[in-house]
Order: structure tokens, then C-alpha cells, then sequence
């Protein structure tokens, strides 16, 4: 990583690297927003990740916690409840993304870093 834009340690949950912008909130609040679909954050992940570290840091955790989601639902057939939670934990913690906020998903693996 450049000094211009760092990462966080990869088992923080709080970015503290350079104040983001309005374009990159937003960016990052879409992966919160969306993460129901896996794919959305994904591609905002894998398009943004070099061009952003508050991007990459948020999308990469709305990611990891899509994933651990889908995960769950192969494997336990709950997936209308889990389909909900990921909804409203997706809005919760684009809102909070929104408004400057830290976010912090109650379980995901950590699969993206």
C-alpha cells in the first residue's frame, strides 16, 4: 500500500485512514445497502479497492458478512431469515456509513481482507 492510502489492520473494525468523500461514502454505503445481492459488493470491492481504502475496508466488509450469509443459508436452509437479517443490517449500516458513521455486522467470517 502507497502512504496515500492505507489500510487498516486487517482485524480492525474501524477505518482510520483519511477522511473519506461524499463519493466514497456513498460507494461504500451501496455495498451496505445491497449486500443481500453478494455480487453488488463484490463489484464495488473489486472495482474500487485500488482507487479507495475506505471503499475497499467497507465493501470488504459487507462482503465477508454476504458470504458468511450465503454460507449459512446452504448449509442450514434458513435462508428466509437470514435473506431478512441481511436486509436490515444492510440498511442499518448504510445509513450509519450515510451519516459518518463506523459499521459492525453481529457475525461474519472474515474472508476478504
Amino acid at each position: 500500500m502507497t502512504q496515500d492510502n492505507p489500510m487498516p489492520a486487517a482485524d480492525a473494525d474501524i477505518y482510520t485512514g483519511p477522511a473519506p468523500t461524499e463519493a466514497e461514502k456513498s460507494s461504500a454505503a451501496l455495498a451496505h445497502y445491497l449486500n443481500f445481492i453478494w455480487l453488488v459488493p463484490l463489484i464495488i470491492y473489486l472495482t474500487k479497492k485500488d482507487e479507495s481504502a475506505y471503499v475497499r475496508f467497507e465493501a470488504g466488509k459487507s462482503l465477508n458478512f454476504s458470504l458468511t450469509c450465503l454460507i449459512f443459508s446452504i448449509i442450514v436452509c434458513i435462508w428466509p431469515i437470514i435473506l431478512i437479517a441481511q436486509i436490515v443490517l444492510g440498511i442499518m449500516n448504510g445509513g450509519k456509513i450515510k451519516a459518518g458513521q463506523s459499521t459492525k455486522y453481529p457475525f461474519a467470517f472474515k474472508l476478504v481482507k
